[in-house]
């Protein structure tokens, strides 16, 4: 069968046999010769850390991205991959301080604060969780991810009133 004459979107790759990745990982080694030509490459560093959270070697990972941070400490995407990693690694709550760091250096994404709101949540820390909602919720008044997941979390936390007024709200926000 010849898949070079099967006719597919032009996402895919004109040869479909083809193994090649666009943007492949490199091996841990070539990372760390990468890092010895050039220890001030925040972005080696961090690419690193995502070949270590792939194999779940979360505290070389978190190793590699505190190592980011001291050579580009306001990088988002650091914060958020030490939060993740936090997380995967067990430490909610030092996950949870990561997402509070990145939040504050870059309040602009909707999805940080409703993936903060989760985990909180998730992990028994209503109050924390209450506290990420509705800070994105004032950024974002609208948002409704953010409305009904604070609603939610409002009934786990067994205010039910409350929960009441955010599904009121996300209901004439949906049907304005």
């Amino acid at each position: 069968f010849d898949t070079n004459n099967v006719p597919v979107p032009d996402i895919f790759p004109d040869d479909l046999s083809s193994t090649i990745l666009d943007a492949p990982f490199r091996s841990i080694n070539d990372y760390e010769y990468l890092i010895g030509q050039d220890p001030d490459n925040a972005t080696v560093y961090i690419e690193l850390s995502l070949i270590y959270s792939l194999i779940g070697d979360y505290n070389n990972a978190l190793k590699n991205l505190s190592r980011a941070a001291l050579i580009d400490p306001l990088n988002p995407e650091v914060q958020l991959l030490s939060a993740k990693n936090r997380i995967w690694k067990g430490d909610a709550v030092e996950g949870l301080r990561a997402y509070e760091r990145l939040l504050q250096i870059d309040p602009s994404q909707v999805n940080v604060w409703a993936e903060a709101g989760k985990v909180a949540a998730w992990i028994g820390k209503y109050r924390d969780s209450i506290q990420f909602y509705r800070a994105g919720s004032r950024e974002f008044p609208d948002e409704l991810n953010l409305i009904v997941n604070l609603g939610i979390t409002y009934l786990w936390d067994n205010q039910a009133d409350q929960a009441e007024v955010m599904f009121d709200t996300a209901a004439r926000i949906a049907f304005e």
